[in-house]
């Protein structure tokens, strides 16, 4: 039975790292005035502090609307113990990086919407206080088919869009993070862990 659970981890850990994708936590709440205490909710007064000296140095950086929210700017303060300039260097790369891998006009991809029925993902579920539940049914990802054809660019850029899809569910419902199910009934060795999946 151990055994199992290990195997289950470090299989979860392979995918992951197989697929290149990186799980962060969300994080959104409006400051349309530019004052951070506004609509502020479960955040701790050192959070808030932070916010306040945070928002003005970030502020000029932040080219879409929801990134003036507290709950988006949050994050990258919690990343950096509340540090608001090593926030501000890590949010200025994240936004550069964006930018250069036009990460803001994913959503709107077409090939990324075909990919959906043969890489399947869900959306719609939530959990406890409503937070959002993501499913990947990775057995229905055929990972080695893709590895051999040489598009492992694609799927990477697929995972980022399910990432940038939950991304933008939790924003809208106000919450900090989500999690990702991963439904591995069904996953095999020829399949999912070929040398080229790794």
């Amino acid at each position: 039975m151990r055994s199992l659970q290990l195997f289950r981890f470090i299989f979860n850990i392979y995918i992951l790292w197989c697929l290149e994708i990186v799980l962060v936590g969300v994080v959104p709440i409006e400051i349309p005035s530019g004052n951070a205490a506004n609509n502020i909710v479960n955040f701790s007064v050192e959070e808030v502090k932070a916010l306040e000296q945070f928002y003005p140095l970030a502020k000029n950086d932040l080219y879409l609307e929801y990134q003036h929210s507290a709950f988006y700017l949050i994050r990258w303060l919690r990343a950096k113990n509340l540090d608001p300039k090593k926030a501000k260097e890590f949010l200025a790369t994240s936004l550069h990086w964006r930018k250069e891998n036009k990460i803001d006009t994913l959503r709107y991809d077409n090939e990324m919407a075909k990919l959906q029925s043969r890489y399947p993902f869900t959306t719609h579920l939530r959990g406890k206080d409503g937070i959002p539940v993501g499913e990947l049914q990775l057995p229905r990802w055929d990972i080695r088919k893709v590895m051999i054809a040489g598009k492992r660019a694609i799927i990477r850029r697929y995972s980022i869009y399910y990432l940038e899809t939950m991304f933008q569910i939790t924003r809208e419902l106000n919450h900090t993070d989500f999690v990702v199910l991963m439904d591995l009934n069904g996953l095999n060795n020829r399949q999912h862990t070929c040398f080229r999946c790794m």
